[in-house]
């Protein structure tokens, strides 16, 4: 099967208009599209969000569907509507209790909310696969702890380990979150696949296991414990070395880490390159990351975001030199690489 590639998408919610740009996607090589998804988008424009997953699909485009910024536990700028009327059901710190703008992920209000969303969309909605992104706690923690110490929280610690869960971050308590946030993660792929299983499944990983942030957002240090879930079909990660400042050696060494890993575990390997707020001259530097990449062999690249973010906060500083870098990019890989394994 060809190697996939392609972009997020969320930038029109008219069928028509969306059509057009998918039009654009298969022009400059891709056959595959994120719809980066919102609370308020499924509620204001879910019978368009249909249109335009069928609008995708009638281009030739794979179709994955991205629960974007939900709760603010996945990646994404949207507000969150289930924030908005739940102040009770949010994470909390450990230091100061501060109420975070985080839902908690072990509230059943959210998780109930949630999933009944994720069903919805498997039963009424001909996606091809789901997209779960960057799954993760609060890093933006006011008082410099970490979350979610919350009530439910913490009796669920106090049930495991027979102790109080503490104020500091422990490596009990850092290992307590990442056991929560695995089954987390495979209660929304289990919910997936329970309603339909084919349709295909695929969670993306912070970069990093370690420092500040990685620690305040419970990232997971072992990656084959999320790899080895049966309900997960493609395992990724996002190594946007330019926002974090780091050479591109570091993305093509984790590349190389995701590709391995997911071999291992018999499932397809999912890389994603920077297409916003890139500083003007860096934008060839992400195409060489795409035919690196393709030279390491993994299964799909995908690129954050369509016409590289032109008219938003996190634009690029030169969007159509960006954007043009990565189509070039695109066409190149597609036309020599291929990937054996569907």
């Amino acid at each position: 099967m060809t190697r996939r590639l392609g972009v997020s998408y969320y930038h029109s919610k008219m069928p028509v208009h969306a059509a057009a740009d998918f039009q654009v996607l298969v022009d400059g090589g891709m056959n595959t599209v994120v719809l980066a998804v919102s609370e308020d988008d499924c509620y204001h424009w879910f019978p368009n969000m249909k249109r335009i997953v069928q609008a995708a699909k009638d281009a030739g485009l794979f179709v994955y569907w991205n629960f974007w910024g939900w709760g603010h536990v996945f990646g994404g700028e949207p507000s969150s509507r289930f924030l908005n009327e739940h102040a009770l059901h949010r994470q909390v710190t450990a230091a100061t209790k501060t109420s975070l703008a985080a839902a908690c992920i072990q509230d059943p209000a959210f998780t109930d909310y949630l999933l009944e969303w994720v069903r919805r969309v498997a039963r009424e909605v001909p996606v091809d696969g789901f997209f779960i992104d960057e799954p993760h706690y609060s890093f933006i923690v006011p008082d410099g702890s970490w979350t979610c110490r919350c009530q439910l929280c913490q009796a669920r610690f106090e049930e495991e380990y027979g102790v109080k869960l503490p104020e500091e971050l422990t490596e009990e308590a850092r290992e307590f979150r990442e056991k929560q946030l695995l089954a987390f993660i495979d209660s929304i792929l289990g919910t997936i696949k329970t309603v339909d299983s084919t349709k295909r499944t695929a969670v993306v990983l912070f970069p990093f296991e370690e420092g500040p942030v990685a620690a305040q957002a419970g990232t997971l240090r072992d990656w084959d414990r999320l790899a080895s879930v049966p309900t997960l079909d493609v395992f990724g990660t996002d190594p946007y070395c330019h926002l974090v400042g780091l050479p591109l050696s570091w993305a093509e060494e984790i590349a190389r880490r995701t590709i391995s890993i997911a071999n291992e575990h018999h499932k397809r390997s999912q890389l994603w390159v920077q297409l916003f707020s890139l500083t003007s001259g860096s934008e060839q530097e992400v195409a060489t990351l795409v035919e690196r990449y393709s030279d390491l062999g993994v299964d799909e690249i995908l690129a954050w975001t369509y016409r590289a973010a032109e008219g938003t906060t996190i634009a690029c500083e030169r969007p159509e030199a960006a954007w043009h870098a990565l189509l070039r990019a695109f066409r190149s890989t597609k036309r020599t690489r291929r990937v054996p394994r569907d």
